[in-house]
C-alpha cells in the first residue's frame, strides 16, 4: 500500500510510516508469546488504517448516509403478496414493503467514533437513498413518513434546516440525484404500471421534476423498473434497466445511459450477458470511463458482489469487466466461464458475505456497505445481520467507518464537488394540464442511414419494410399470479406484455430509413420482406421523447453512442430516406387493435381449419382438434377475473403447449417450429436460466412466421387446396411475429378489477377493467390515483352480497329481469342459481343461461335492480355481451 501510494502521489512521504512497519515487523520475529501478538496486530491496524486514510482521494471529513432497517416481509395474503418476496430486486423497494426506523445520518470524521447526527429526528418513517447537490448545501431524500403509504421527495439543508416535502400522492417516488442544471432526476411508479411478472408490484420509471418538485414529467418508456440513476462525467444519466422484449425475465438488469431531459437513450453494458445478474447502484468513477457497480440478484437485492466494467473495451460479458470482490461469486448465476479479477493480488481481509452501495473516490478507492453473515435470498425473510459502512481499496483492504443501529447505506461525502457539464434540452415539452385527458404531444423522428449495418445476414434485396411494435405499458393487473409468472397472463411462452403494431415503413434500397414516431412509446422493429413475415426481430426496445430527432447504427446488438441530430436538412451526402419528408406510419389493415389469439387465429380456423379438425374423431381431429375450448390447466390463481381457464384450445397446443413457471420443455424448439410448437412462436423461457443464447439476436429468417408450419400450411394450399389470402396471412403472420400472445388489451379490459379485502392498505388500486391510461407528459402532479381512474367495479362476494373494497359499501340484489320491451321474463332466481356463493359467475349466451328467448330476433338486454347500502340502482347489461356480473358500477 506504502508503495502504490508512493507512486502515485509523489507528495506523499511515508518515510515513519514504513520505519514503523519494519519495527513491527523486527518485534513479530521476536514475538514468542500469544499475548504479545495482539498489541502487535492492533499497532499494525492502526498504522494501516492511518495509511489508507492519507489517501488524498480522501479530500472531506463528513459523510450523508442512512441507517434503515431491512424491507418488511408480509405473510402471504397480506398485501396479495408472497412471504419470499422481501429480497425481490423490485418489491423490497416500494412503500408497501417499507418497514419504519429509517435515519438521515451525517457523520463528522471518518471513524465509529465520529460525531452523528440525525438530519430528521422528528420524523419516523423509512428511507432510501439520498444524494448531496453539487456545491454541498443541500440533501435531496426519499422518505415514507410511517402514516403515509408511498415514499415521497424531500429536501434539507446539509446543517438539517429548512425540511421541505417536494412531492406528494398516492405514488412511490425513490432515488432522487440532483441535476447539473438544479433540476431532479428520480425513479417513480407514477406511470401506474405493474411489473410484468410479479403482478403484485408496482413498477417504476424515471422522472424528472424542477428543483421544487413541480413539473413532474416521465422520461422512460419503461414497463418494469428502472433503479438507482447516477449523473456520470460528461452529464449523462446512468441507470440499470429491467427489460425482457422477447426474452427471459431474469438476466436483462443492465446499465443504460440518457440525456437528463430523456433523449438519446442507449445501451451501456450488459443488456446480453448472463454475468453478472444485476448491474445496480452503478456509478460512474471519477476522471475515468469506468463504472463500479452491485452485482447482486433478481431475487437476492441484499446479497451483492462489487464489479467493474469498461464500456470503452466491450457492452457485454466479458468484455471490458472485472470482477472486484471475487470471493462472492455473482448472485444467483454464479461464476461465469471467462470471469476476470480487479486486482490478481486482492485478499478478501475477513469473512464477508455481501457487499453494496459503492461509491467511487478513485480507481482504486471507494465506500461501500459491507455485512458479516448471512446470505439472504427471497425466502430467507427474517435476516439478522447487517450493513457496516468501510473505505475499501481494489487490492481489498477495508476499514471500518461506521456500524449502524440498522442498515448503512448509501453513503456520499457531503461536500462541494465538481459539476458535470450542463446538457442542452432538446424536448417539446407539452404544458401539463391536468383538467384534460388528451393533450398534444409532438412526435419525435428516428433514422439511420443503413438499417443493415451490422445485421450482414439480412438478406437485403428481400427486406422490403420495417414493422413497428408497441409493447402497451402495463397499468393493470390481477395482483396475483395466475399461470406463470404474471396476472393477467397474457401468453404462456413468456411474462408478455399486450402488443399492437403501430404499421410499417418502407426501408430503402439502400438501408436508410427516417420516419416519425409518436413520442412515449416503447417499441421495438421488426425486418419484413414483400410477404410482411418477419427476417429479424428487435429483442429490446426503443423509443422517442417529444421533438427528439435520434439516429441508430443499424441493426445492432448496441452501441455506446448513436447520433442524436442529422447533419443538415438539406439531406447532403444522406441516403435517399432522407430526400423526402419523414415517412408516415402507415397503419395495418386491422388498425390500432391489439394482437390477441381470439382475435387473430381463432376465427381463421375456423373458417378453414374446423370442418376436418374438429372433435368428430377423424384422423385429422386426432392429430389436432382446432376447435375452441377449455384447457383443462386453470391458474394458480383465478383472482375472481373469471371462471374459465386463463387459456383456452387449441392455443395452448399451436404453441406447444403449457409451460409451467421456471420450467424448462427440452421437446420445444427454441428457435422455431416443431410439430409440438406449429405455430413456431419463440418458446421463450424454455432456455436454462444462465443460457446466453436465451438473450442473443436471432439469425434472419431463423424464427416466427419463416419457420412457422401454421404459416404454410395457410400460405401454401397444398393442404387440403386451403390458401388464406393476403390480408388473412397478413394477420396470422402478426400474430405469430408477436410471438403468439393469447390476450390483448381488449380481452383484458372485459377482466374486472381484482378482489383485494385489504385494499385500503395499499396506496393504488389496482385495477383490470377500470385501470387508467397514462399520459407520462401530462402526469397528475397531486398523484392522487383515485382522479387517475376513477371509482373501481363493485364486486360480488358470498351469499350474493356485493361489496365495493375501496369504499366498504354492501350492495346486494333486488330483482333481475332478461329481455325486450314489454317481452322480458324474471331472472331473478337463476341470476341467483348462476352466482352460488361463488365470487363471481360468467355468462356468455343469455337465452341459455336464462332458459329460453322470450324476444326471439329483438336485441334483448339484462336488467340488474340492486341496492347499496339500502340505497336502490340499476345497470343494463346488453344480451351476450361476455361479462361477468361484477362488473356493476355503483
Amino acid at each position: 500500500m506504502i508503495a502504490r501510494l508512493s507512486k502515485k502521489y509523489k507528495t506523499l512521504d511515508f518515510t515513519k510510516g514504513a520505519q514503523k512497519l519494519v519495527d513491527i515487523e523486527e518485534n513479530l520475529l521476536n514475538t514468542f508469546n500469544e499475548n504479545q501478538l495482539k498489541p502487535l496486530y492492533f499497532k499494525l491496524r492502526k498504522l494501516k488504517r492511518k495509511i489508507m486514510f492519507s489517501n488524498p482521494a480522501i479530500d472531506f471529513k463528513k459523510i450523508l448516509f442512512i441507517d434503515q432497517p431491512y424491507p418488511v416481509n408480509k405473510k402471504y395474503g397480506e398485501w396479495g403478496g408472497d412471504k419470499r418476496a422481501w429480497g425481490h430486486e423490485a418489491r423490497h423497494r416500494i412503500g408497501l414493503s417499507a418497514l419504519s426506523g429509517g435515519k438521515l445520518l451525517v457523520l463528522d470524521g471518518l471513524n465509529p467514533d465520529g460525531k452523528i447526527t440525525n438530519l430528521i429526528p422528528n420524523k419516523f418513517g423509512a428511507l432510501y437513498r439520498p444524494d448531496v447537490s453539487y456545491d454541498g448545501k443541500k440533501i435531496v431524500f426519499c422518505f415514507k413518513p410511517e402514516e403515509d403509504k408511498s415514499y415521497h421527495l424531500y429536501e434539507i439543508n446539509s446543517d438539517g434546516t429548512n425540511l421541505k416535502q417536494l412531492t406528494f400522492g398516492d405514488y412511490d417516488d425513490l432515488d432522487p440525484i440532483f441535476l447539473p442544471d438544479g433540476k431532479l432526476i428520480f425513479s417513480s411508479t407514477r406511470g401506474n404500471t405493474y411489473i410484468r411478472c410479479m403482478p403484485q408490484t408496482p413498477s417504476f420509471q424515471l422522472a424528472r421534476c424542477d428543483a421544487d418538485g413541480k413539473n413532474i414529467y416521465m422520461i422512460s418508456r419503461n414497463n418494469e423498473c428502472d433503479y438507482t440513476p447516477a449523473v456520470m462525467n460528461d452529464g449523462r444519466i446512468l441507470y440499470t434497466r429491467w427489460e425482457y422484449t422477447d426474452k427471459g425475465l431474469w438476466r436483462v438488469q443492465s446499465l443504460w445511459a440518457t440525456n437528463p431531459d430523456g433523449t438519446n437513450t442507449v445501451h451501456v453494458w450488459g443488456n446480453q450477458s448472463v454475468w453478472p445478474d444485476m448491474l445496480t447502484e452503478a456509478r460512474q468513477i471519477p476522471n475515468s470511463p469506468r463504472i463500479i457497480f452491485t452485482g447482486n440478484g433478481h431475487h437476492a437485492w441484499f446479497n451483492g458482489t462489487i464489479g467493474i466494467v469498461n464500456p470503452e473495451k466491450g457492452m457485454n460479458y466479458p468484455d471490458g469487466l472485472t470482477h472486484v470482490t471475487r470471493e462472492i461469486a455473482w448472485t444467483e448465476t454464479g461464476r461465469g466461464p471467462k470471469d476476470e479479477p480487479e486486482k490478481k493480488d486482492y485478499h478478501r481481509s475477513g469473512k464477508f458475505k455481501a457487499y453494496k452501495t459503492p461509491y467511487p473516490l478513485s480507481e482504486e478507492l471507494f465506500l461501500v456497505s459491507v455485512r458479516t453473515g448471512g446470505h439472504y435470498y427471497s425466502q430467507n425473510y427474517e435476516p439478522k445481520n447487517s450493513f457496516g459502512l468501510y473505505l475499501m481499496d481494489t487490492y481489498g483492504n477495508k476499514e471500518l467507518i461506521y456500524k449502524g443501529d440498522k442498515n448503512v447505506y448509501h453513503a456520499i461525502p457531503l461536500k462541494a464537488r465538481k459539476k458535470p457539464p450542463v446538457l442542452p434540452d432538446r424536448v417539446n415539452w407539452p404544458k401539463i394540464d391536468n383538467s384534460k385527458k388528451d393533450i398534444e404531444v409532438a412526435d419525435g423522428i428516428l433514422y439511420s442511414q443503413n438499417f443493415f449495418e451490422n445485421a450482414d445476414d439480412i438478406p437485403r434485396e428481400k427486406a422490403k419494410y420495417l414493422r413497428i411494435i408497441e409493447m402497451d405499458p402495463k397499468t393493470y393487473t390481477s395482483w396475483q399470479k395466475q399461470a406463470q409468472h404474471d396476472g393477467p397472463s397474457v401468453g404462456i411462452t413468456q411474462a408478455e406484455s399486450v402488443k399492437r403494431i403501430l404499421g410499417t415503413i418502407p426501408i430503402e434500397k439502400d438501408g436508410s430509413i427516417y420516419f416519425k414516431l409518436p413520442a412515449g412509446k416503447a417499441v421495438y422493429f421488426q425486418v419484413l420482406d414483400e410477404d410482411y413475415q418477419c427476417i429479424k426481430n428487435m429483442r429490446s426496445f426503443t423509443g422517442v421523447m417529444p421533438g427528439e430527432i435520434r439516429g441508430c447504427v443499424g441493426c445492432h446488438e448496441g452501441q455506446t453512442n448513436a447520433p442524436s441530430v442529422a447533419k443538415s436538412k438539406k439531406t447532403k451526402g444522406f441516403g435517399i430516406a432522407f430526400k423526402k419528408a419523414p415517412a408516415i406510419i402507415k397503419p395495418a389493415p386491422w388498425g390500432n387493435e391489439t394482437i390477441g389469439y381470439k382475435r387473430f387465429v381463432q376465427p381463421l380456423l375456423d373458417k378453414y381449419c374446423i370442418s376436418c379438425h374438429d372433435e368428430s374423431g377423424s384422423k385429422a381431429s386426432k392429430a389436432i382438434n382446432l376447435k375452441f375450448r377449455d384447457f383443462k390447466i386453470k391458474p394458480r390463481n383465478e383472482v375472481s377475473l373469471s371462471d374459465e381457464p386463463i387459456f383456452a384450445q387449441p392455443y395452448v397446443d399451436l404453441v406447444g403447449g403449457f409451460l409451467l413457471w421456471g420450467k424448462n420443455k427440452s421437446s420445444m424448439n427454441k428457435l422455431g417450429a416443431k410439430s409440438n410448437n406449429i405455430a413456431g412462436v419463440l418458446i421463450v423461457e424454455a432456455y436454462d436460466r444462465n443460457d446466453p443464447a436465451s438473450l442473443r439476436t436471432l439469425p434472419a429468417y431463423s424464427s416466427f412466421s419463416p419457420v412457422s408450419k401454421l404459416v404454410k400450411i395457410a400460405a401454401s394450399g397444398k393442404h387440403h387446396d386451403i390458401k388464406m389470402n393476403n390480408d388473412e396471412l397478413r394477420r396470422l403472420r402478426a400474430w405469430v411475429d408477436c410471438n403468439g400472445p393469447y390476450l390483448g388489451l381488449e380481452e383484458i379490459r372485459q377482466m374486472n378489477d381484482p378482489l383485494l379485502p385489504d385494499v385500503e392498505r395499499v396506496a393504488v388500486r389496482p385495477r383490470v377493467k377500470t385501470a387508467p391510461t397514462i399520459n407520462r407528459f401530462n402526469l397528475r402532479q397531486d398523484g392522487d390515483s383515485s382522479k387517475v381512474a376513477g371509482c373501481p367495479a363493485v364486486t360480488f362476494i358470498d351469499n350474493l352480497k356485493l361489496k365495493d373494497w375501496s369504499k366498504g359499501k354492501s350492495i346486494e340484489i333486488i330483482k333481475a329481469t332478461y329481455g325486450a320491451g314489454d317481452r322480458v321474463k324474471d331472472v331473478t332466481s337463476k341470476l341467483k342459481e348462476k352466482l352460488g356463493n361463488k365470487v363471481y359467475a360468467t355468462i356468455g349466451d343469455f337465452n341459455n343461461a336464462f332458459d329460453g328467448d322470450p324476444a326471439p330476433k329483438i336485441k334483448k338486454s339484462l336488467k340488474i335492480i340492486y341496492s347499496v347500502d339500502g340505497v336502490k340502482g340499476e345497470v343494463i347489461i346488453p344480451e351476450d355481451k361476455f361479462i361477468f356480473l361484477k362488473d356493476i358500477n355503483k
